[in-house]
């Protein structure tokens, strides 16, 4: 039989926040346009809105992720924020369908998509031509990414 999860409250209070996923609606509250991933000894949990049931729970972060989509990015998906992780690591996990050059705030650096399909770190704009270039220490997919996989758990 299933461990009865605690509610909202307590999990909110009590459970380590361990990923955020932030996207814009459209609508004009903020507040439930996140989903959040908390983890307490070793189980995981999802809240999707504000005192919204409890889903799970999860053995890793990894699994909690992949059921609830909050690898894929799209046009509405506007930052990640993940307290186990850095950004590097993070955004060699991201899949992405959008064009070429999207903009997405990943643990409050600015990443964009490169022609490769992976998220590179975005420069300053650049003052003569307005246009952001890319890090030229964008990830690589394959060497990196078994580091990134571990760090899931």
């Amino acid at each position: 039989m299933r461990k009865r999860l605690p509610g909202y409250r307590t999990i909110r209070e009590s459970w380590q926040l361990v990923y955020q996923f932030y996207w814009d609606s459209g609508y004009p509250r903020p507040e439930i346009n996140v989903a959040q991933v908390f983890q307490q000894d070793g189980v995981y949990v999802v809240l999707e809105r504000p005192c919204a049931k409890a889903q799970g729970p999860y053995s890793s972060l990894s699994e909690a992720l992949e059921v609830h989509g909050f690898l894929c990015v799209n046009g509405i998906t506007v930052e990640i924020v993940c307290t186990v992780m850095d950004a590097k690591q993070l955004s060699k996990l991201l899949y992405c369908d959008e064009s070429v050059g999207f903009k997405l705030k990943i643990n409050g650096e600015q990443f964009q998509l490169t022609p490769a399909r992976i998220f590179g770190r975005s420069r300053k704009l650049s003052a003569s031509n307005g246009e952001g270039s890319l890090d030229s220490k964008s990830v690589n997919a394959e060497s990196e990414l078994p580091s990134a996989v571990n760090a899931l758990g």
